[in-house]
């Protein structure tokens, strides 16, 4: 299901898994979330090898451990945090990090109307406020 939407309007998508996912609620949860940075593709990769992981078939010396961790808790699983940014990385600027969303005027320079001097900045790290 979907969480929210960031600036450009792409899905912020979530994976619940438990089991007995209609008693889920609850449980306590572990959030797992990857694709924080834009340009580290394969953190969203290990996020999905995660989830994966806790709903196929493990080797039989894992099995119980994992039946009990998805017994006792709900795992909410966001493989994509930053969907604008992840785009923009693969389509625009490979080294791009952070979001997409405007965040102000280049040195902070604006005219009296409001409008930047020089251009808009775009993105905020998402990890860093």
């Amino acid at each position: 299901c979907s969480i929210g939407k960031p600036y450009e309007g792409r899905d912020l998508k979530v994976i619940r898994i438990s089991n007995a996912l209609a008693n889920a609620g609850s449980k306590p949860m572990i959030w797992v979330d990857g694709g924080i940075h834009a340009r580290e593709w394969i953190s969203s990769h290990t996020v999905m090898n995660i989830a994966n992981t806790l709903l196929s078939e493990v080797e039989t010396g894992l099995r119980s451990q994992v039946g009990a961790l998805l017994d006792k808790y709900q795992f909410v699983i966001l493989p994509m945090s930053n969907p604008d940014g992840y785009e923009y990385s693969r389509t625009h600027n490979r080294m791009w990090r952070k979001t997409r969303r405007p965040s102000g005027c280049k040195y902070g320079y604006t005219r009296p109307d409001g409008s930047c001097y020089y251009r808009q900045c775009y993105g905020i790290d998402p990890n860093r406020n």
